[in-house]
């Protein structure tokens, strides 16, 4: 499964704290399929900036509920979209008892320490595991594509710091980093 990056893209919401011209803390939740991309560019711009990034992940229901402040609620879209490709391929029946439903984290890992022998991800999150091989993308037809955004919370004390952070994720000179890390990078 493909993850698209839209030109302001990767964090579900951003927010941050501090006043005036001092330093800040942005507070970002971000989709964990995009986790280790965004940890390696927000050091950057933490390094860049000497504000610090405060990166919280997880899946849509989890990042939904903290904005909420619900408990969060597990799910994994990848994981009820392959099963939804199972039926529609009329073979969920048969390979029901061969599969494993992972609610988050990097499923690849299981392929890694030999607990499973394949595991169907998104592309982002099978990439930074050391140990396995990404043999492709499925079809076009069985994709389901998700597009990542970013949007800085209304409630920020520091609206322009969140919006640096942004607009420094979007940069054309991360666009490589993005491609490396499984996501397409769309204007």
């Amino acid at each position: 499964m493909i993850g698209r990056f839209c030109v302001a893209a990767l964090v579900a919401l951003l927010w941050a704290g501090g006043v005036g011209g001092a330093v800040v803390e942005l507070q970002v939740l971000s989709a964990g399929a995009v986790r280790s991309v965004v940890t390696e560019l927000a050091a950057a711009y933490e390094k860049e900036t000497g504000n610090a990034v405060k990166l919280t992940f997880g899946t849509v229901g989890v990042i939904r509920s903290k904005l909420a402040g619900a408990d969060p609620a597990q799910g994994a879209t990848r994981g009820i979209h392959f099963a939804g490709v199972l039926q529609r391929l009329g073979i969920a029946d048969a390979v029901k008892a061969k599969t494993t439903l992972v609610p988050g984290g990097y499923p690849a890992e299981l392929v890694a320490r030999g607990e499973v022998e394949m595991v169907v991800h998104q592309i982002s999150e099978i990439v930074p595991v050391k140990g396995v091989t990404l043999v492709g993308p499925l079809p076009n037809e069985l994709q389901k594509v998700t597009v990542y955004g970013a949007g800085v919370a209304v409630a920020s004390t520091s609206k322009d710091a969140a919006r640096a952070f942004v607009a420094f994720l979007a940069r054309p000179a991360f666009k490589p980093k993005l491609a490396a890390a499984g996501l397409d990078y769309t204007d």
